[in-house]
């Protein structure tokens, strides 16, 4: 009994294979760097979030805002 190709991949060979291994090293290639971007991201957040808040102490502790004023400033920046 022979053994028939689909008529897709009639006479392709090779091909079709590569084909797909390509893309699936570059969808694995793309994840990784998706994953290691949204790292950076998620870590520069939580930098500013502290300057701010190293901001908003050095302002209070200067005088220039009152109790008040920085408790509400300092729990808008807490919050997530």
């Amino acid at each position: 009994m022979m053994h028939r190709n689909p008529v897709m991949f009639r006479n392709c060979g090779w091909f079709p294979g590569l084909i797909i291994g390509l893309l699936l090293i570059g969808l694995i290639i793309y994840g990784i760097y998706r994953i290691l971007d949204n790292r950076k991201i998620n870590s520069n957040e939580v930098t500013s979030s502290k300057q701010a808040l190293a901001i908003l102490d050095e302002r209070y502790a200067r005088g220039e805002l009152e109790e008040d004023e920085y408790k509400k400033m300092k729990n808008n920046l807490t919050q997530k």
